[in-house]
């Protein structure tokens, strides 16, 4: 069934692309170290720094992505959705939405997409205004349908190199293998810049695809947290006009209000519905 995760046979597959996620890592230098019992992968690993005498503004960030991105073969899209069945967030728009349309497309070419699109958070409402959280925020976006685990991997050099060029260098980071993925029960990697999580890059097996889907997500604004060293987070939260978000606390509850209302929720009693009543 479309949209199921992949049954009968799928642990042994799985098992592969963990093995060759480990052996690719390995072999390119990095290395594994337990802490608090998981296993996290570094290379030349340098502790965190005092923040930077100059700041990198949120725009710049977003400038080197979306260019990079470009030049890195992905089509830009822009998808409508913003219910999510899957995951951490209550709504959203990105990829998880236009895995099933993009198979609807010519499943014999590769496609990659990518999209900067605005993520809904309502809960846990206690986490709201704490650094690095927000209600709002962008995510940054690429998916692949129809690829390889090598494939899984290039991507994953390119979003390292992507993220040199934002100023986040490779010995900052640290990378831990994902064994379970709540969407469609796949794999991956949770890329974070020292102790803060920044993005995953995961990989599904779905009944009726050819090949891997891969979905690569980063916050824009973790990434221009972490460039900057982790200072100022509340100076990030700027500019939002091209992605439908502003930064006061009652433009955000405006812009959730009018996404959802666009999205077609309606609100009621239960569900999706109960969540937006209550915002």
């Amino acid at each position: 069934m479309l949209g199921q995760p992949l049954l009968g046979g799928s642990t042994v597959d799985k098992q592969k692309n963990i093995n060759y996620i480990e052996a690719y890592l390995l072999d390119n230098g990095w290395k594994g170290e337990i802490v608090a019992g998981e296993t996290w992968y570094t290379k030349g690993y340098v502790p965190r720094r005092t923040h930077k005498k100059k700041y990198i503004e949120l725009n710049k960030i977003y400038s080197v992505l979306k260019k990079n991105l470009g030049l890195g073969g992905h089509q830009e899209f822009h998808y409508d959705s913003v219910i999510n069945p899957y995951g951490d967030t209550d709504y959203i728009i990105a990829g998880i939405q236009l895995i099933n349309s993009m198979k609807e497309n010519d499943r014999k070419v590769r496609k990659s997409m990518y999209s900067f699109q605005p993520v809904i958070r309502s809960i846990p409402m206690d986490k709201i205004g704490q650094p690095g959280y927000l209600p709002c925020f962008v995510n940054v976006c690429v998916i692949d349908i129809n690829a390889s685990i090598e494939n899984f991997v290039e991507r994953v050099e390119e979003w390292i190199t992507i993220l040199s060029k934002c100023s986040i260098h490779i010995s900052s980071l640290r990378i831990k293998i994902k064994y379970h993925t709540n969407a469609y029960d796949g794999i991956g990697l949770e890329i974070c810049v020292h102790d803060e999580e920044i993005g995953q890059c995961n990989v599904y097996q779905i009944d009726s695809y050819a090949g891997l889907v891969l979905d690569f997500g980063f916050g824009l604004e973790r990434i221009c947290w972490a460039a900057n060293d982790f200072t100022l987070f509340d100076s990030i939260c700027q500019k939002y006009e091209d992605f439908g978000l502003k930064n006061t606390d009652y433009s955000r509850i405006i812009s959730i209000i009018v996404l959802l209302l666009k999205s077609g929720v309606k609100p009621n009693s239960s569900k999706y519905g109960l969540k937006l009543r209550n915002v």
